[in-house]
């Protein structure tokens, strides 16, 4: 404590010392424990021993590792408790290890670690992102040269210590006191310097800027260069004037550098926003370049913002789309009230600056007045102790009339609102949820889930036919390639049902005919994508196929939508193992595919099904999506909702790639249990394949990687099969939902040909937790036509889960009016989405597709707070 002793400044702090400070259960550091404690990532670590210890052993003693996992170290400032011990050999010996996990600049250079501004965030309330190793050997020596009795590794997790509570997963208690502060820094001409004994002088100073002569009190600074002195109470008080801006009979006292630099001269003076005694709001913000009229007036069109804080700030806090903003003047259309720009901050995170993306709006000669707001509260800005900003501010400023004349203008969405512009209809539309009172966006949670594709499961799957014979391709000894489908009703989905839209495929199960016996496969290799046919085996009236080529080909390279997806490589082989039997929720009984078996969650391999980011279109040769025969069974469904050949993703089947290399160690005992789509005919196919065998003549092995047309099997009297058929495999996927996506209307610029700066998210994906994104995909247009006066582009509620509008048609079969209709015209003709904004640049109208991925392991998920789109023309 820098205070004098006795001093009410020197009694104020000593009472903190021990505020929030708290003892870690000793179950916490038993080998093992399950307990997790938690650590406010700004805060310090005080490990106490029972004997004298060695102060050269310390420095390869004592470790932290953060991360997630933590194996990454981390850079703390160790030191020895300079106030706990006894003199031992003629000098002090500590008993305490401090271990600090927040670096100021001032400690960084004292102990030669580097800045930090404390651990990251745990990414989950449950798991640990951060270490402590104590040594054996080397180790943590006492005076006699001996090290501890046992190493110690400890794990624990960092939280924001003001926020946090006491809880069964070893939470920290909430710090009491206050939270940051903004803080002024004003330039001054220090006029006069008086020692007054020891550490304290009494000072006067003129201001640079009169209008921003801040009352001087007591916590308030003076920065000189090479030292900091503090105001502290007087006999009397400060004496203001007669000049503006002269302060006189300020008492100090040094408490960083050295006495001999407190002189006249150039200094800065600090302190903290108070608006209950009249600080001047514009006074505590700074702009680069400095404004022609301070503090406020004259301000450069290419200026950003500077505020600076009384501690570190949790970055993640500060967003220039929410917390720290430009609002522009009055008038401006409410998507268009906010400037987007991006927020930096320095090493140890006081000192913030607010970038616009492009320069502001200016017209030649005028004086636009801009707002700018730095947000405190619950859900503003908040110091890494997660104590909120105690007082935010609101402030305006004005550019200068000389400069050159700037056509700028920028859309943003907050996600306060469903409704964010007012015109009654929602901007956002898809697989999302809100939170309005936190102004975010967040996906879908993650789930997992199964769906069973039997005889006993959905109609269409019950209409079939079971098979008498087993069927053995693709566990064929002699090798085999083969491709199956299953369509989204052949799973109990529906066409339209987005719950069951942008399902990623975590396992995958098949139905032995019979009991399943031992095997393995050295070469086995799976893959997935969407089919580019949808067999629909829709019967009529002479009790035939309507649609016999609606389904597989021979050609495997036609039959995939996609380049499948290797989801299992050839090298992982296959090992079947009976006990790994289990019961379906149907009762059939399942063995997995070695899709993700056996390997930790954080490894597993996903391939996301029904997937609208894919814009191409298949399904030819039969009715579309719904199929006809899912209405002939069931009387609903939309039948060609899609039209043949026009059916997305949604309405495309999951195909299943296998390929068997030959191998003679096998020994083919297990086959499958599958059904025929129907009993009249052969088509249309639901699976295309070659299996190798025993013929008449001799072995015939079948080598997958060379296998381009479907050539079928070897029956067990040595003919050969029909390369594609009906059968329809009986098996199980396993779903997870991680992947959401949203798209919002077309958000119209209002200019004719606008170039586009990047797109700003908020929060970064620095913010978001380990293993999740949020992702951005951009399309343009010009205009749109409609058959009505309406303007549908701008309701959400008229987009479709690909971002497109419904056809008249379509909108007939929803009960809709078909004037809700509408078609882009896209930019240069091009309706593909781009990964950048500025590949859109002299486009009108700009539409956003968002695309959310969480994390399938830990369950974490990205949200989204703020989305900006600045643009010139």
């Amino acid at each position: 404590i820098v205070h004098p002793l006795g001093s009410l400044a020197f009694e104020r702090a000593f009472e903190g010392l021990e505020r929030g400070l708290r003892r870690l259960p000793a179950r916490a550091l038993e080998p093992g424990a399950l307990w997790v404690s938690s650590v406010p990532r700004d805060g310090a670590l005080a490990l106490a021993f029972d004997d004298l210890l060695d102060e050269g052993s310390l420095r390869s003693a004592v470790a932290v590792l953060a991360g997630d996992p933590p194996i990454a170290p981390f850079n703390a400032r160790v030191l020895l408790d300079p106030s706990h011990g006894d003199v031992a050999y003629g000098r002090f010996r500590s008993t305490r290890v401090l271990i600090d996990l927040e670096v100021s600049p001032q400690e960084a250079l004292a102990s030669g670690a580097d800045v930090n501004a404390g651990l990251p965030p745990a990414s989950s309330a449950g798991s640990s992102n951060a270490r402590l190793l104590l040594r054996a050997e080397p180790g943590l020596r006492n005076l006699s040269g001996r090290t501890l009795a046992e190493p110690l590794e400890w794990s624990f997790r960092s939280i924001s210590s003001g926020t946090a509570s006491e809880t069964a997963g070893g939470g920290a208690s909430a710090l009491s006191g206050a939270g940051p502060r903004i803080l002024g820094q004003q330039a001054v001409s220090v006029l006069r310097v008086v020692p007054k004994g020891g550490s304290e002088f009494v000072v006067a100073w003129q201001y640079a800027q009169p209008a921003c002569a801040l009352r001087a009190g007591p916590g308030d600074a003076l920065e000189f260069s090479g030292a900091v002195v503090e105001v502290i109470p007087g006999a009397t008080p400060p004496i203001y004037g007669p000049a503006p801006g002269l302060v006189r009979n300020v008492r100090v006292m040094l408490v960083m550098g050295s006495a001999s630099s407190v002189v006249p001269g150039p200094a800065q003076f600090v302190a903290a926003f108070d608006p209950a005694q009249g600080d001047p709001p514009e006074c505590f913000v700074r702009f680069q370049p400095a404004p022609l009229a301070p503090p406020n007036h004259s301000v450069s069109t290419s200026a950003s913002v500077l505020v600076r804080f009384s501690e570190p700030i949790d970055p993640a806090s500060v967003q220039a789309l929410d917390t720290f903003a430009i609002s522009r003047p009055a008038g401006a259309p409410p998507l268009a009230r906010d400037v987007v720009g991006t927020v930096s901050f320095s090493v140890l995170p006081v000192h913030f600056v607010l970038a616009p993306s492009l320069p502001l709006a200016h017209a030649a000669g005028q004086a636009e007045v801009y707002g700018l707001r730095v947000v405190g509260g619950p859900n503003g800005i908040r110091g890494l102790s997660g104590l909120p900003l105690e007082e935010g501010l609101t402030s305006v400023f004005s550019l200068d009339p000389a400069e050159p004349a700037v056509s700028t203008s920028s859309l943003a969405l907050g996600f306060s609102s469903v409704d964010e512009d007012g015109d009654g209809a929602p901007e956002v539309r898809g697989q999302f949820l809100y939170d309005l009172a936190k102004g975010l966006i967040r996906p879908r949670p993650v789930s997992r889930f199964s769906a069973v594709a039997d005889s006993a499961g959905a109609p269409t799957m019950a209409a079939m036919v079971p098979s008498i014979a087993p069927i053995v391709p693709p566990l064929s000894m002699h090798g085999s390639r083969l491709m199956s489908v299953w369509r989204y009703h052949d799973l109990g989905f529906t066409l339209l049902d987005e719950v069951t839209h942008n399902l990623d495929v975590e396992g995958l199960a098949w139905a032995p005919a019979v009991s399943p016996q031992p095997d393995a496969f050295s070469g086995f290799q799976m893959a997935l994508a969407h089919s580019a046919w949808l067999p629909d085996e829709w019967i009529n009236t002479a009790l035939l196929p309507g649609y016999p080529f609606s389904g597989l080909t021979k050609t495997f390279a036609e039959d995939p939508l996609e380049s499948p997806s290797v989801v299992h490589p050839k090298t992982a082989g296959y090992v079947i193992d009976p006990s790994q039997a289990f019961a379906a929720s149907t009762g059939t009984l399942m063995m997995p595919w070695p899709l993700n078996q056996g390997v930790p969650p954080a490894q597993h391999v996903f391939w996301t099904w029904r997937d609208t980011s894919i814009q191409a279109l298949a399904g030819l040769k039969g009715v579309g999506a719904d199929t006809r025969r899912l209405v002939q069974v069931t009387g609903y469904g939309f039948q060609g909702f899609y039209p043949a050949g026009q059916v997305p993703t949604i309405g495309l089947p999951l195909l299943t790639e296998f390929r068997t290399h030959p191998d003679p160690n096998a020994l083919e005992l297990n086959a499958f249990k599958v059904a025929f789509a129907i009993n009249s005919s052969a088509l249309p196919a639901f699976r295309a394949y070659s299996a190798g065998g025993v013929t008449p003549t001799g072995v015939k092995l079948i080598d997958p990687d060379n296998e381009p047309i479907a050539q079928g099997g070897i029956s067990p009297s040595g003919g050969a099969t029909t390369p594609i058929d009906n059968s329809v495999y009986f098996g199980q996927v396993d779903f997870v939902v991680r992947v959401s996506r949203a798209h919002t209307v077309w958000l119209d610029t209002q200019a004719a040909a606008p170039s586009f700066a990047p797109a700003v998210v908020e929060p970064t994906g620095l913010y978001l937790p380990p293993g999740t994104q949020v992702a951005l995909a951009f399309r343009g247009a010009d205009g749109f036509s409609s058959p009505g006066l309406l303007s549908p582009w701008r309701d959400a509620r008229n987009v479709g889960p690909y971002g497109e509008s419904y056809t008249p048609a379509q909108l007939t079969m929803l009960g809709k009016n078909t004037n809700l209709s509408f078609t882009p015209a896209f930019l240069n003709g091009d309706a593909g989405w781009k990964s950048a904004l500025s590949q859109v640049d002299g486009a009108r109208f700009v539409q956003v597709r968002i695309t959310f991925v969480s994390n399938a392991a830990t369950l974490e998920e990205p949200h989204l707070s703020g989305l900006g789109l600045a643009f010139g023309f």
